[in-house]
């Protein structure tokens, strides 16, 4: 018997608390990115308004000079323009998750599997006529949510791995080697290091965090930092004026072990397009079409902000047979209902040109990349 109605085969869900298919992996870089950077209270639009697609180009313009100050009087004759200097947002990224559920196996379970869920579309768009899915679909859509999360994520952080900016203090922008050990002087050195490397970049603002290794535990152990050492540094203090690190396993595989990210906020920000609103939020033959915000809660571990990013949707019922790929092989289905869950996304990095050859920023775009391991 497939299924699992309780007298017959006891779910997970009824025996645990957390289910291992709605367990979602550690997405430091995303929830940085929405919950860190200014701009990302909602995600950056790239220009599309109710589901029409514009072309976007950010302009901006260098800050001038020490060289450009004259120190004589100019006869109101002498004078400088400053043009805007242009660049264009990177093209969008795609992630799919798609499930089919026959109607012969939701006969098979129990009634509960088979009441229907409602699915909202996306408080920020227009609101459209709710869609219906069976429980044990919205299951597999909340399931199949993590995975395209963690593959968004993967894609974000390798997005990150190429546009590091340069750190003024080396020149360059490889991951710059630090020691670290909790509770030493070397941890001290370390702490001290990184402002002062901040404080060089003329990031001025406090600075989101994301990596994996030794360093990325610091906001786990800051209760043990207390009283001064022997130098009379009050350790606590010190480790506090940094912020978390968000853990991210996908830096380890992208960036290297034992690395973190250093960003300025407003350095980074998360671009999306949602195609699935205005006059695209319909009823399309045997589709619907909306958008809709995972329902984080529902999820093991849940992590902050993910509900900011928002899915476009198709549900089709399929009411004839049809030929379909269901697991890599060529299947005829139906009756049944097809759920598909999209995004489409990229990461919008602040480029290395946004001052002049002879600005000492020159190269720098507010983020900076170390590798930090314990002595």
């Amino acid at each position: 018997m497939n299924g699992y109605c309780e007298p017959i085969l006891s779910h997970i869900e009824a025996l645990t608390s957390c289910n291992p298919a709605k367990k979602l992996s550690p997405l430091g870089f995303t929830q940085m990115v929405l919950c860190c950077m200014d701009g990302s209270v909602t995600p950056l639009n790239d220009g599309n308004a109710n589901g029409h697609t514009k072309e976007l180009t950010v302009r901006y313009r260098k800050r001038p000079l020490e060289s450009d100050v004259s120190d004589t009087p100019s006869a109101c004759d002498t004078a400088l323009t400053k043009y805007y200097s242009e660049f264009s947002i990177p093209n969008m990224l795609y992630r799919e998750y798609a499930i089919y559920v026959p109607d012969d196996l939701i006969r098979q379970y129990c009634e509960d599997s088979s009441k229907y869920v409602k699915l909202n579309a996306d408080g920020n768009a227009v609101m459209q006529e709710e869609s219906s899915v069976m429980k044990e679909v919205y299951d597999m859509l909340i399931e199949g949510g993590g995975a395209i999360l963690k593959s968004i994520n993967k894609a974000l952080v390798t997005q990150m791995a190429t546009q590091f900016g340069i750190n003024v203090v080396t020149g360059n922008n490889n991951a710059v080697p630090l020691d670290f050990a909790l509770g030493t002087n070397v941890m001290q050195d370390a702490l001290i290091r990184l402002m002062t490397d901040w404080r060089e970049n003329e990031i001025c603002d406090s600075v989101c965090m994301v990596g994996n290794g030794p360093f990325a535990n610091l906001d786990l152990v800051k209760a043990m930092f207390s009283g001064s050492n022997n130098q009379g540094i009050d350790q606590g203090k010190l480790a506090n004026m940094l912020p978390s690190v968000n853990f991210d396993k996908d830096t380890r595989t992208v960036w290297g072990n034992n690395q973190i990210g250093v960003f300025e906020k407003g350095s980074l920000a998360l671009l999306t397009r949602n195609k699935n609103v205005g006059n695209f939020a319909r009823k399309l033959a045997n589709s619907n079409f909306f958008t809709m915000a995972l329902p984080v809660n529902e999820y093991c571990c849940p992590q902050d902000c993910l509900e900011k990013m928002i899915f476009d949707v198709q549900v089709k019922e399929i009411d004839c047979e049809t030929s379909m790929n269901i697991n890599g092989e060529d299947t005829t289905v139906g009756p049944g209902i097809l759920v598909v869950l999209s995004k489409e996304f990229n990461l919008f990095v602040k480029p290395p040109n946004l001052y002049e050859d002879a600005d000492p920023l020159f190269g720098t775009n507010g983020t900076l990349r170390y590798s930090i391991t314990t002595t």
